[in-house]
C-alpha cells in the first residue's frame, strides 16, 4: 500500500524511409507543358515499402535537362507499403 513508481520510456522518432521509387510510372496534371510558358502543376511518384512516418515539405529541387522547372515534395505521411508522393511543380 502506498507505493507509487515513475518510469520513463525512450521512443525514438520514426525516420520516413521508402525502398523504393517508381518514377518511370510517374504521372504529371496536367501532363503537358509549353517551351517558354508558366507551368504549375503537381508530380505524383509512385513508391513501396514506406513505414508510415510523417514528413515535411522539401526544399525546392530545380530540374534538370530542362532550365526552369522547380519541384517541392509535399508534406505528407507515408503508407505501410506502396503509396504516392506528391511533388509541387
Amino acid at each position: 500500500g502506498g507505493q507509487t513508481c515513475t518510469y520513463s520510456l525512450t521512443v525514438d522518432p520514426l525516420t520516413p524511409t521508402v525502398a523504393n521509387l517508381d518514377c518511370a510510372a510517374g504521372t504529371a496534371s496536367p501532363a503537358t507543358a509549353t517551351e517558354n510558358t508558366a507551368y504549375t502543376g503537381t508530380a505524383t511518384i509512385p513508391y513501396t515499402g514506406g513505414n508510415g512516418a510523417a514528413y515535411g515539405a522539401g526544399s525546392p529541387t530545380a530540374s534538370t535537362g530542362v532550365a526552369g522547372l522547380t519541384a517541392t515534395i509535399q508534406a505528407g505521411t507515408l503508407a505501410n507499403g506502396a503509396g504516392n508522393l506528391s511533388l509541387n511543380i
